[in-house]
């Protein structure tokens, strides 16, 4: 079964580099992809909750990175981030071990965590943009 990792990244560069490590450690290229500051995160490179499967993990980041079960409104949080300048590393992975691999991959290359952002611009005033805005 499917999973979806997914690791947010404040430099392109550092996507881009999570990226290839990622290829360097056996996964297959069309399984990685990077949605990079300028370009949107759409579904493309966040497929909508109903496409991942959940699992167990929650916290930092979803455990930063892993979000199994994305909530649609995360996608809004990872367009902010890219709109922001951030950079997005998918995953797509074939099992949970292979998924685990990714998240620890991220965590280790310093993928950041989502929801200190979110709380972050919140301080600082930004809303979630409302449907249809």
């Amino acid at each position: 079964m499917k999973h979806t990792v997914i690791g947010l990244f404040d430099r392109s560069a550092d996507a881009r580099s999570a990226a290839e490590v990622l290829k360097g450690r056996g996964f297959d290229a069309s399984a990685v992809n990077v949605a990079q500051d300028g370009e949107s995160p759409d579904a493309e490179a966040i497929p909508p909750a109903a496409e991942i499967e959940s699992g167990p993990l929650t916290g930092l980041l979803h455990r930063v990175s892993a979000l199994f079960g994305v909530e649609d409104p995360h996608i809004a949080h990872y367009e902010e981030a890219v709109r922001r300048g951030g950079s997005i590393v998918r995953i797509d992975a074939s099992d949970e071990v292979q998924a685990a691999a990714a998240r620890d991959t991220l965590l280790e290359l310093g993928a950041v965590n989502i929801d200190d952002r979110v709380e972050e611009w919140q301080r600082a005033g930004w809303r979630k943009p409302e449907a249809g805005d």
